[in-house]
């Protein structure tokens, strides 16, 4: 996998948590966690798909699915500034991307077929970034952000949502 050096990143403070949560290189971390979310999907099982640790939170599976739309965005917009995008991109609401999932329709094995493909997708991406591209700065959600800043974004979502995982859902 590759392991280029990633310029420092340009990015909002609502990512900060996310970001500085990332040792090391983000390519390497979004790499890893390919194993560490294959091992994670064999503790779900029909019976806690469904399971929400108190009233009002999401549930396993809607947690999941998040996680998967959240670096498809990341990843298009990283995409998009890159290349050299101009407009700015939209923000997007998680409640309603997570409401209008369809998720009755949706397997366990359809969530973690995604989420490999789409993490193997996010790297062939990031693979073809030359240095020119992750200095790129465009606009989402209304807030300068370089293209540099979205591996560490998409690596520190998915870190933080695994330890939510792990300690609420999957004890």
């Amino acid at each position: 996998m590759p392991s280029k050096r990633i310029p420092k990143p340009t990015y909002p403070d609502m990512y900060k948590k996310y970001i500085t949560s990332v040792k090391g290189n983000a390519l390497t971390a979004l790499n890893k966690q390919l194993d560490e979310i294959a091992q994670m999907m064999k503790k779900v099982n029909k019976s806690n798909l469904d399971f929400a640790y108190a009233k009002g939170k999401w549930s396993l599976k809607e947690v999941l699915v998040h996680m998967i739309d959240t670096e498809q965005i990341f990843a298009y917009r990283a995409l998009a500034i890159a290349r050299g995008e101009k407009k700015a991109l939209p923000g997007f609401d998680q409640d309603k991307y997570i409401n209008n999932a369809n998720l009755d329709h949706i397997s366990k094995k359809q969530i973690a077929d995604n989420f490999k493909s789409i993490r193997k997708s996010s790297l062939f991406l990031f693979d073809t970034f030359g240095p020119e591209d992750w200095v790129r700065i465009g606009k989402a959600s209304g807030k300068e952000v370089s293209a540099s800043a979205f591996p560490y974004m998409i690596a520190g979502h998915t870190k933080h949502h695994l330890s939510v995982l792990k300690k609420k859902y999957l004890k």
